[in-house]
């Protein structure tokens, strides 16, 4: 039997903290400065795409629930969080 690891590849063994959540500002990751980050709504679609940030506004979004997805400059899934925009 081969067994493979299909899930999200560690984050560089580093904790990843994106606060605050639920959030209506500013939100703020700690721990970890992604390459690419994209911010996809309830249906899937991206509704926010920034290179090599610490922090973006979702002020502008409407309240409701939120993906946050983080890329490595190879373009692989590093991390991923629920957020809520209130």
């Amino acid at each position: 039997y081969t067994v493979q690891n299909v899930g999200i590849d560690d984050v560089e063994n580093q904790l990843v903290v994106v606060s605050p959540n639920p959030a209506n500002g500013m939100v703020h990751i700690e721990g970890y400065k992604p390459y690419e980050i994209k911010l996809f709504n309830s249906q899937g679609q991206v509704v926010m795409r920034l290179h090599e940030a610490k922090q973006f506004s979702v002020s502008h979004l409407a309240s409701g629930i939120y993906y946050v997805k983080m890329y490595n400059k190879e373009g692989a899934l590093v991390y991923r969080q629920k957020l809520i925009r209130e």
